[in-house]
């Protein structure tokens, strides 16, 4: 497996939207507290039609309540959303967890699972957290905390300033790429880079692109897929070099392999970059397995025959390095993000799911 950190993206419809993820603000509160973990919505068939047991556990998982007759507006009940998971252990994870409150200020936490159940970490983020990167339990990165971005050295906790960006990725503690914000009076979208110890802004090629997803093999390989149309971005560790795609409606996710980069969009497309994606692309088809597009909003790639895909309506697909396959994961929520480790897959997204699939 890569040993590298993750990029999660951010709260994209986290909190029970259950068609295309749409919203970057998570959910509400009166769902899945720290410490508890919820019952799940099983689904009693896999995508056959045949009966069978989904090989995925459900660890976490909370169906919203009934819309309010009297206040169909507010958010109450509502179970917190999941945007990013993270793991080095086939015991426990990390996730990223919102909650909206229509009548009050939205809390955030960062959650660890093990053992049947979760606990809070310590950290200072309190009105706004985004995406998750670590290369271990005691290097850790939360984005878009409270305007900046914290980082966990052993047990510690520092804020470090930096940007709003939703998305992160770590592959050295002196390599953390964030993407993007607004900057500047033309609301140019600009990614940060730090290299152990300040923040640097890496304009990209072109102003009008908002930037997104990320992924890095070092400081002279880093990827940005755009999140509103099908622009791709490549550092070389001088400049930025821009790359069209066939058109889509933005990507969502993207991750590399041993000689691949991966990207998913939201209108349910994906490529793969060939040789490091330098190379040239490939049309990865998943006709075969969806019947109707559906929004992809995180991948995680092994290695070029284990792949992992997760998206709206419950979606989780696998590449084998021949075709793809769908499997059941019990549930119809949103899924967010996904991450391996020591064997196992773990998937995190709205209506506080977490689930677990053990090889």
């Amino acid at each position: 497996m890569l040993k590298r950190a993750a990029f999660v993206a951010s709260f994209y419809c986290v909190f029970g939207c259950g068609g295309r993820s749409v919203s970057t603000h998570p959910g509400e509160s009166g769902g899945t507290s720290p410490g508890s973990a919820a019952g799940s919505s099983a689904r009693p068939t896999d995508d056959s039609g045949r009966g069978g047991a989904s090989p995925w556990e459900t660890l976490s998982h909370t169906l919203p309540p009934p819309p309010s007759s009297s206040d169909d507006v507010t958010w109450h009940g509502q179970p917190p959303g999941y945007a990013a998971v993270w793991s080095d252990s086939a015991e426990h994870a990390w996730v990223t967890s919102g909650q909206g409150n229509y009548k009050g200020p939205p809390s955030f936490q960062l959650l660890r699972w093990e053992a049947g159940d979760f606990s809070s970490e310590d950290t200072t983020c309190r009105h706004s957290m985004g995406g998750l990167a670590a290369l271990s339990a005691s290097d850790m990165w939360i984005t878009a905390c409270d305007g900046g971005v914290e980082h966990r050295a052993g047990a510690t906790w520092s804020w470090l300033g930096g940007s709003a960006d939703p998305h992160i990725w770590e592959s050295s503690p002196s390599d953390v790429w964030t993407c993007c914000s607004p900057v500047g009076v033309n609301d140019a979208y600009v990614p940060s880079h730090w290299d152990g110890a300040v923040w640097s802004a890496v304009p990209l090629a072109s102003n009008g692109h908002h930037g997104g997803p990320l992924w890095a093999r070092s400081f002279s390989d880093a990827w940005i897929g755009n999140d509103d149309d099908s622009t791709v971005f490549h550092w070389d560790g001088s400049a930025w070099a821009t790359l069209s795609l066939p058109p889509n409606d933005g990507w969502r996710g993207i991750a590399g392999d041993t000689d691949g980069i991966w990207l998913v969009a939201a209108g349910g497309s994906v490529v793969r970059g060939v040789d490091g994606g330098l190379e040239g692309w490939q049309s990865m088809g998943t006709e075969a397995v969806l019947a109707s597009p559906v929004a992809l909003n995180a991948v995680w790639a092994a290695g070029p025959t284990d792949v992992w895909i997760v998206g709206d309506a419950g979606t989780i697909l696998h590449w084998d390095g021949t075709r793809f396959t769908r499997e059941d994961s019990n549930v119809t929520a949103s899924l967010s993000a996904v991450w391996g480790a020591a064997g196992v897959v773990w998937v995190a997204g709205s209506e506080a799911t977490l689930l677990r699939r053990a090889d």
